[in-house]
């Protein structure tokens, strides 16, 4: 270290020991900001004086020193022993309501409660939208007979059936007309009552005139043909009075089917005397040349391979 610095600093510590000894107490305005203190040093006699620097400055002779205050950091010292457990303190003041905490499990099922009140009957609901049609229902019976209609024009139509097979072509007014196809084909025009009894007058190609009576359940052929067109008319009266008249038509198909038409007129005035002279008519007819009347059957009816 140079001389002047070593007489600078002992100067300095001899003025700091000279000032707590004889208990000096320097102006507050010695000490600069920032803790640091301004002196002049007079390095001919060594003497050194504080300065307040804004107030006063050195003298020619005189060096400007300065130091500070504080000294500086020391290096951070050793960890200090613990020291004992302090008493309890005081309790502290009820500390702020704390944020809502996370949801909990879902707990048990509980026991069913008891059965409540019956509630009040709700109001009526609007009608729902109609439901698909229902399957046919099957056949029901055959209703009893009617009260007789007025007089009325009827027809089949045109009616093909196969050998075995038969069909009602009318049955009205407790008389029917029956197509039967039989083998061959033949076809074959029969009448029956359908009540207690009828009386009938008939004329066809195949069998002529034919007349007499007939009770329920018996069938009475009055046309019978293989082959060739067949026809006729038929007068049909039941036991009310009740009448059916009409034509027929009948051939046998190449297709091995029977062909039948036919046309009729209900006449619901057949009673009293008129009905009186047809069963009449009819009943002088023996009974017994009705029954054994044979079905003759003309050569020319036959067809080819036959």
């Amino acid at each position: 270290m140079p001389t002047r610095l070593r007489r600078v600093a002992l100067a300095v510590t001899a003025v700091a020991i000279v000032a707590i000894a004889g208990g000096v107490t320097y102006a507050v305005a010695d000490i600069g900001g920032g803790g640091v203190i301004n002196g002049c040093y007079k390095s001919a006699n060594g003497q050194l004086r504080l300065i307040d620097p804004p107030a006063d400055s050195c003298n020619p002779s005189e060096t400007a020193i300065s130091w500070s205050q504080t000294g500086p950091q020391g290096p951070k010292g050793d960890k200090g022993d613990p020291g004992p457990q302090g008493p309890v303190g005081p309790q502290g003041a009820k500390g702020d309501k704390g944020d809502p905490g996370a949801q909990g499990a879902t707990g048990a099922t509980g026991a069913t409660g008891a059965t409540g009140a019956t509630g009040a009957t709700g109001p009526q609901g609007q009608p729902g939208a109609t439901g698909p049609q229902g399957a046919t229902g099957p056949q029901g019976p055959t209703g009893p007979q009617g009260p007789p209609g007025p007089s009325s024009v009827r027809t089949t139509g045109f009616v093909s059936l196969t050998p075995g097979n038969t069909r009602t072509l009318f049955s009205v007014n407790g008389v029917a007309l029956i197509a039967v196809c039989k083998a061959g084909p033949t076809t074959e025009v029969d009448i029956t009552a359908t009540t207690t009894f009828a009386v009938y007058s008939t004329q066809s190609t195949s069998l002529g005139s034919l007349g007499g009576g007939v009770t329920s359940g018996t069938q009475v052929p009055i046309a019978s043909a293989f082959g060739p067109i067949d026809g006729g008319r038929f007068n049909l009266v039941g036991n009310s009075g009740a009448a059916l008249n009409g034509t027929f038509l009948s051939y046998s198909g190449g297709d091995n089917t029977c062909n039948y038409e036919s046309t009729a007129i209900t006449d619901n005035g057949a009673s009293g005397p008129s009905l009186a002279a047809r069963k009449s008519t009819a009943s002088g007819q023996s009974s017994a040349a009705r029954t054994a009347r044979t079905i003759a059957r003309p050569a020319v009816h036959g067809r080819k391979g036959h």
